[in-house]
C-alpha cells in the first residue's frame, strides 16, 4: 500500500522537477524554520519545526461561553438525540439534530429561540439530514440524503427553499447501494455555495487478496446543482482482503477531502505528515509537510485493539441472523489475519477555518483500542496541529477532554460533550490568540 501511494507522490514530484525554483528558507526568529520551493507551479512547504512559543501559542478560555443542554431535556430546545452538529450563525448557534431530523436556533447566549426545520416529507422538511453549513450571519444549508436535496434557510428573512442535490454524470461503479439514498453524497461546501460530492457506496468484495488502497471519485457541483468538474480520484481507505470479502487495515490512513474557501484540501497520511491543496479542477496548488514523526505500533497497541475488536464482534453476534453471524465471524478472522504496520498514521482529520487556517487532528490509537460495546466511550482528548494560510506549522492546540468540535472558527470553537448518562451538551469556547 505504501509503495502505491509513494509511487504516485514520486511521479507527481518527478514530473515537476524540471521547473524547480531555488529553495528558500525563512524563520520568525524563534528558532523554527520553514523551507518553501516552487516546483513547476506547485508550492511545496517543508516545515522543520513549529512557530508558537509559550507566550504566543493559542489556547482555549478556561471556561466555555455557554453550555446548552439539560439532563432530562426539560430546558426548552435541549431534548437532543444522539447525533448533533452545532454551527455558529453570526452570534447565534444552530444545531442540526440528525437523530430527530430537525434544525434548532439558539441566541448569542445559548437560549433556545425556535425550531427552524422539522422531520417530514415536505420540500423544506427533513428525512435524512446529515450535514449543515452556515453562510454569513443568516443563511443555513442542510444536506438531506433522502432527497437527495439541499434545504436552505434564511433566518433573517424567515424564508426557506430547497433544490435537488446536483450529481455528476453517470453512476459510480460497484459496491452496495443504501436503500432510499442517492449513489452520491455531499461532503462539504465552498464559500460560494458550491459543494463537493463523492460516491455513496459500500464495497466489501471484489478487492484483490492482500493489502490495497481503494479510491473515491470526487466532483465539484455548483450552488445551482450543475456539475462543474471532476476534482479527481483520491485514495480513500487501506483494506485487507482474502479475495472475497475485506476489512480495514489497522493503524492506517483514511482519505480526507475538505473545502477551503475556493480550493480544497486532500490528504492520505500514509507516508508522513502531509496534506495537499488543490484547485477545484484537480490540479495541485500547494503541498504542506511537517516534521512530525510517526508513532511506532507497539505490541500493547495491537493487543488492546484486538481485544476491542473481539468485544464488538461478540456483542454483534447476540441475536444476529445466521447470515449476519457468518459475516461477523468472517470479518473477525480477516482482522486476525491482517498484518500490522510499523507505525501509526499521524493524523485522522482535517478542518479548515474561515481565514484559511488548517487544523489536523493527531491520531489517538489508545483511545480507539479502549472502546467497548457495553460501556460509553471514554472521554477523548483531541489534539490538533495548526497551520496558517501559507502552510506554516504554528503548533498544537489541546481541546477539553470529551469535547467534540464541529465548527472551528477564527475566534471560537463550537461542539458538544457527552456526559456519563449519554446526554449531549453544546459548548462554545473562546479561542485566545495572544
Amino acid at each position: 500500500m505504501r509503495q502505491i501511494v509513494t509511487l504516485l507522490a514520486l511521479s507527481l514530484l518527478l514530473a515537476a522537477c524540471a521547473g524547480d525554483a531555488p529553495s528558500r528558507s525563512s524563520s520568525d526568529g524563534s528558532g523554527s524554520g520553514v523551507t518553501v520551493r516552487d516546483s513547476a507551479g506547485i508550492r511545496i512547504v517543508e516545515n522543520h519545526d513549529s512557530v508558537w512559543t509559550a507566550s504566543t501559542r493559542w489556547r482555549l478560555a478556561d471556561e466555555p461561553d455557554f453550555v446548552i443542554g439539560s439532563l432530562d431535556g426539560s430546558v426548552p430546545g435541549t431534548d437532543f438525540g444522539r447525533f448533533v452538529v452545532p454551527q455558529l450563525l453570526g452570534a447565534a448557534t444552530v444545531v442540526l439534530d440528525t437523530s430527530n431530523d430537525d434544525l434548532r436556533l439558539f441566541d448569542a447566549g445559548g437560549v433556545f429561540v425556535e425550531t427552524i426545520a422539522r422531520r417530514g416529507e415536505g420540500p423544506v422538511e427533513l428525512l435524512g439530514a446529515s450535514r449543515v453549513h452556515t453562510f454569513g450571519d443568516s443563511v443555513v444549508a442542510v444536506y438531506d440524503s433522502r432527497g437527495p436535496k439541499i434545504v436552505r434557510f434564511d433566518v433573517a428573512a424567515d424564508s426557506a427553499w430547497s433544490t435537488a442535490m446536483g450529481q455528476p454524470p453517470g453512476e459510480p461503479q460497484g459496491g452496495l447501494r443504501i436503500g432510499g439514498m442517492s449513489s452520491w453524497a455531499l461532503r462539504d461546501w465552498f464559500a460560494d455555495g458550491s459543494y463537493l460530492v463523492y460516491p455513496n457506496i459500500i464495497s466489501l468484495s471484489g478487492h484483490p487478496s492482500g493489502e490495497s488502497v481503494t479510491t473515491s471519485a470526487w466532483h465539484h457541483v455548483s450552488a445551482a446543482g450543475e456539475h462543474v468538474s471532476e476534482v479527481g480520484a483520491f485514495p480513500a481507505m487501506a483494506i485487507w482482503s482474502d479475495g472475497e470479502t475485506s476489512t480495514g487495515m489497522a493503524f492506517t490512513a483514511t482519505g480526507m477531502v475538505v473545502a477551503l474557501d475556493s480550493t480544497l484540501l486532500q490528504a492520505f497520511p500514509d507516508d508522513g505528515f502531509e496534506f495537499v491543496e488543490r484547485r477545484t479542477g484537480g490540479t495541485v496548488k500547494t503541498i504542506v509537510r511537517a516534521a512530525i514523526p510517526r508513532r511506532p505500533v507497539t505490541d500493547a497497541m495491537v493487543a488492546a485493539l484486538r481485544e476491542s475488536e473481539l468485544a464488538f464482534h461478540r456483542a454483534g453476534l447476540e441475536g444476529a441472523s445466521a447470515s449476519l453471524r457468518e459475516i461477523r465471524e468472517r470479518t473477525a478472522d480477516l482482522q486476525a489475519s491482517r498484518p500490522y504496520p510499523d507505525s501509526v498514521a499521524p493524523f485522522v482529520d482535517l478542518v479548515a477555518t474561515p481565514s484559511g487556517h488548517v487544523f489536523a487532528e493527531l491520531a489517538n490509537p489508545e483511545w480507539t483500542a479502549s472502546r467497548r460495546p457495553d460501556t460509553p466511550d471514554p472521554p477523548r482528548t483531541r489534539v490538533y496541529v495548526v497551520f496558517d494560510r501559507d502552510g506554516r506549522w504554528l503548533g498544537t492546540l489541546d481541546f477539553p477532554a470529551g469535547f467534540v468540535p464541529t465548527d472551528i472558527g477564527d475566534r471560537y470553537v463550537l461542539g458538544y460533550r457527552t456526559d456519563e448518562f449519554d446526554v449531549r451538551y453544546i459548548e462554545r469556547w473562546r479561542l485566545i490568540k495572544p
